[in-house]
């Protein structure tokens, strides 16, 4: 990543976040940098503890949130970026990561960190039976849908909001 910066004659800067799934060790090397990031997605297991709780009435999300990266900022509002004129990206986090068969990654930008919470973006997943492409292709809608629709609310306390409030800022709405 340090080569490809100093090496490019294009103008700007971006964050950055890239996987590597090495398959034959269950390994996801992920680079990421600034406030792009990626999250790691879990089927639950189908078997039931001895000592489980009485199901609630609501209906579970089959799927357990293992990992998502957290956001790199010199200052709020402010993510680390590479390219034109910006230090090279020497604070990328490198991560390692066992993964499991069917393990769901995503993958994004700060357009959806900025404008859903993990539990919002885990609601796409409760109607998910199995995990067939249909079942992928449904999850990616629901959840670039939802960050568009939040993204446009004026009144809404975005997971932005509330990080510029922790700023003594004022941002009301999605970003």
């Amino acid at each position: 990543m340090h080569e490809s910066v100093a090496d490019t004659k294009a103008t700007g800067t971006s964050t950055f976040v890239s996987a590597l799934l090495h398959e034959d060790q269950a390994l996801l090397h992920g680079l990421n940098l600034g406030d792009s990031g990626y999250m790691i997605i879990r089927r639950q297991s189908d078997e039931v503890p001895a000592a489980s709780p009485a199901p609630s009435s609501s209906p579970a999300v089959p799927f357990d949130l293992i990992f998502r990266t957290q956001e790199q900022q010199y200052k709020f509002n402010h993510p680390y970026q590479c390219g034109t004129n910006y230090k090279p990206p020497y604070q990328t986090s490198q991560l390692e990561h066992k993964v499991q068969e069917n393990d769901l990654i995503v993958m994004a930008s700060d357009g959806l960190f900025d404008n859903l919470t993990n539990p919002m973006i885990m609601q796409c997943f409760e109607k998910c039976e199995n995990i067939e492409y249909e079942d992928v292709e449904e999850i990616s809608t629901c959840i670039a849908m939802k960050a568009e629709t939040f993204s446009l609310e004026k009144f809404y306390d975005s997971p932005f909001s509330q990080n510029a409030r922790a700023q003594g800022r004022r941002h009301m709405g999605g970003k």
